[in-house]
């Protein structure tokens, strides 16, 4: 159920409320809840079957990396989402939360800037997988393997256009584009496209860069607003 959905039927819930007894009330409002919670479920155990299914290992313990990596990526989402009684996730939000680990010690080896902007909760999942596959690949073949690397993440928003963001690499190793696709880009142009979105990218002498794009249906602008504390 879209949150749209979710915000019209809860209306529809509160007026037939005012014909029910509270006892009837309250049980309808767990259903509501229920159904709610069981859609997410099934939603998110889709997400996971489909990150195993695409992830590949040398071994066993390469494969349990990669993919409690990926499932990480999605309970950061899942937490941002949360933080906004899934309204949406906060796209500041989700790329500091991924690149944390390498800027706990300040400075400017990584920046990140644009407007806010909210994700729906099932774009916010594909986005958040593909930051942890960005920063993944940066920590170990570029920009964030090296003490010299740079990254810098900007994104803009259009409210027709939707949503553009450029990730560049400076600094580190030198790279080539690879003889064929791998897991992780296949992984990260599959989650952006379902999402009326593409991937470019572009390995430089001097770094990688990659841009996407998403529908403007799949972001709004805005800052995530803060949870209310609940009344004893």
């Amino acid at each position: 159920m879209r949150t749209a959905d979710m915000s019209v039927a809860t209306n529809a819930e509160a007026v037939t409320d005012r014909n029910r007894s509270p006892l009837e009330a309250s049980e309808a409002r767990l259903e509501l809840m229920a159904s709610e919670v069981d859609h997410r479920a099934k939603n998110i155990l889709a997400v996971v079957q489909a990150v195993v299914r695409l992830t590949r290992g040398d071994d066993v313990d390469a494969f349990r990396t990669a993919v409690t990596g990926r499932i990480d990526a999605l309970a950061r989402a899942h937490t941002a989402l949360a933080n906004s009684r899934w309204t949406g996730a906060d796209l500041q939000e989700l790329i500091d939360e991924e690149l944390a680990p390498f800027t706990a010690g300040g400075g400017d080896r990584i920046k990140a800037h644009g407007p806010p902007v909210m994700l729906r909760p099932a774009a916010a999942q594909s986005v958040g997988l593909a930051l942890h596959e960005l920063a993944t690949n940066a920590t170990k073949y570029g920009a964030l393997s090296s003490a010299h690397g740079r990254l810098r993440v900007v994104w803009s928003f259009d409210a027709i256009k939707g949503m553009s963001l450029r990730w560049t690499e400076r600094g580190g190793p030198g790279v080539g584009a690879p003889g064929r696709a791998g897991i992780g880009t296949n992984l990260i142009e599959r989650m952006i496209r379902q999402h009326g979105g593409a991937t470019r990218f572009a390995w430089r002498a001097d770094g990688l860069v990659f841009e996407m794009t998403l529908a403007a249906d799949q972001v709004r602008a805005g800052a995530a607003e803060p949870v209310a504390a609940a009344v004893a």
